[in-house]
């Protein structure tokens, strides 16, 4: 079976959004320090680390 590529596309804001949630104590039961930061570092790696992209108004759909 052949594999697709793709690209890891992600930002500093999401980068930081995963440590946070990363180090939250609900997860310390699945997730060590060591671990998360292990994570954290083969994301940057393995990613296109692209600029935050800017603010844009929140939209709901109309019922």
């Amino acid at each position: 079976m052949e594999r697709e590529r793709f690209v890891l596309l992600i930002c500093q804001r999401l980068l930081d959004e995963v440590a946070d949630v990363l180090q939250r104590p609900r997860l310390s039961r699945w997730i060590s320090a060591a671990e998360a930061a292990t994570y954290l570092k083969a994301l940057r790696s393995l990613a296109d680390v692209l600029d935050d992209p800017s603010e844009v108004a929140a939209h709901t759909r109309s019922r």
